[in-house]
């Protein structure tokens, strides 16, 4: 084989060399899956391992500390490149936490078709009344064409203005001022930051729409496990700063012969000093007889 063949060989061989893709162990996979969720089982999974097995490979290596420094490092390098920091996470939870839902839909009493009606009669929109003479001339001339008799004059009954925005009027003898509930959603363009935070989306159904907001409870949890307000207090000591007093609970067994459990009186019952306990000899345990 000639120089510029060797050349040549040692040549491709180096391009394939650089083509081919760098080996990554479980581990390494591991580590870049845990970050996608957080949820090291999962993470295992997909870094390759069964199932069946994978919260046991799991554990394991989360204990070992090689990957905790691997993915405390991962963390922080992704939090570097997209520059969010606790501070900003932490903001964004209290704004959903804190946000005013009112902000979005809002349930007010508003006026009923009476309340300023003329002679407090029904009242209807400039648009319903038209509609209500259109629909009045087209039933008179039906009754006209098969001879029927026409009906009374058009009744106008409250006029025309109604406005279901109002608030009720106190004088109203059909709702007594009370008026009645309507929903008023938001224009979500003019939201201000925190309800925007809230704010999830909307959908409608066939009762109307559905706004969605994100778990305010949920965030505000969140916000107060960070900070450290709900951690367990565990008392070690009693009044004075004292041990908490102990003591021995026995539990007579049953003998399996018996076919109900031994009365109160058959019992022997030795008392347990709780603040100054001592030593309890087995030896001096007595049951009496049932018999």
């Amino acid at each position: 084989m000639t120089k510029k063949a060797t050349k040549h060989n040692a040549a491709k061989k180096a391009v394939a060399a650089k083509k081919k893709p760098k080996r990554v162990s479980r581990r390494e996979r591991f580590v870049e899956q845990y970050l996608v969720d957080l949820n090291a089982t999962k993470a295992a999974i997909r870094a390759g391992f069964k199932p069946t097995s994978a919260r046991f490979e799991a554990s394991k290596l989360m204990a070992e500390p090689a990957v905790q420094a691997a993915i405390e490092a991962a963390m922080q390098a992704r939090a570097d490149r997209t520059q969010i920091t606790t501070d900003k996470v932490l903001e964004r939870l209290w704004g959903i936490a804190t946000a005013d839902a009112s902000e979005l839909i809002e349930l007010r009493r508003c006026c009923c078709r009476y309340c300023y009606g003329k002679k407090f009669l029904y009242q209807r929109t400039p648009r319903e009344m038209r509609d209500a003479i259109a629909q009045y001339q087209r039933d008179v001339l039906l009754a006209k064409a098969k001879g029927e008799p026409v009906m009374a004059e058009f009744n106008a009954a409250g006029g025309t203005g109604f406005d279901p925005r109002k608030d009720p009027n106190p004088d109203c003898p059909e709702c007594f001022g009370e008026g009645v509930e309507r929903v008023f959603p938001k224009d979500t363009r003019d939201l201000s930051p925190n309800a925007k935070l809230l704010y999830a989306g909307v959908r409608t159904t066939q009762h109307g729409l559905e706004i969605k907001t994100h778990d305010q409870t949920a965030m505000l949890v969140k916000c107060g496990e960070h900070l450290g307000i709900f951690k367990q207090r565990i008392e070690h000591t009693g009044k004075d700063g004292k041990d908490l007093p102990t003591g021995v609970v026995i539990v007579p067994a049953k003998r399996p012969e018996d076919d109900a459990a031994p009365a109160p009186e058959e019992v022997g019952v030795i008392p347990i000093d709780l603040e100054t306990p001592t030593p309890v000899d087995p030896k001096k345990l007595a049951v009496k007889s049932a018999s």
